[in-house]
């Protein structure tokens, strides 16, 4: 039922890790996407484990979108990266 979303989950952390590596603070929301939508899964096929670490996962996005501005406040180039 949800290997097409799976799928589609898996490229869009791909694309994550691609734009991370860009340093494009996009990468960011994707992951929050992401996340969450990994979390939905696990629970409803009842794997708490992995849905713990993923909504471990979906909260340490907040905290690095909210690191990466601190950090680029004094290089405005590497804000427009999203």
């Amino acid at each position: 039922m949800f290997e097409i979303l799976t799928w589609i989950l898996a490229a869009i952390n791909i694309a994550g890790i691609i734009l991370n590596a860009w340093k494009k603070i996009v990468c960011w929301y994707l992951w929050i996407f992401a996340d969450a939508a990994w979390v939905g899964i696990f629970l409803y096929r009842k794997e708490y484990a992995e849905a713990v670490m993923f909504s471990a996962f979906f909260i340490s996005c907040f905290y690095g979108i909210r690191r990466w501005r601190q950090k680029t406040k004094f290089y405005p180039d590497r804000r427009r990266g999203g």
